[in-house]
């Protein structure tokens, strides 16, 4: 997980400037391909400790920065409405099992 360095924003225009570290000496991962344990590992232990800190924090909940989940679907809503009609029209005849639907690599 990269470290952040700074971070600022404006409210009123929702602009908004974040240092964070370099991690072009990485190694990106591949969704598709999956990875192995070691790597999964790797990925989830910072996860894990982030979201271990701030579990249960009920004071989140009056942050007004912080959008609630209900929010967030009406967000994603309101992002995928443009394309939802082409999608539904262009899927309209597709048929497949259940295991067809799993993509594989």
């Amino acid at each position: 997980m990269p470290r952040c360095y700074f971070f600022d924003s404006d409210h009123l225009t929702g602009d908004c400037a974040i240092l964070m570290e370099d991690l072009s000496k990485g190694r990106l991962g591949n969704s598709f391909a999956g990875m192995s344990k070691a790597d999964a590992e790797t990925a989830a232990r910072p996860l894990a400790v982030f979201h271990a800190k701030w579990w249960g924090r009920t004071y989140l909940e009056r942050a007004p920065w912080l959008p609630a989940l209900i929010d967030r679907a009406a967000i994603q809503a309101e992002r995928f409405a443009p394309v939802e009609g082409h999608f539904l029209r262009s899927t309209a005849n597709w048929s497949m099992t259940s295991s067809e639907a799993v993509m594989s690599p």
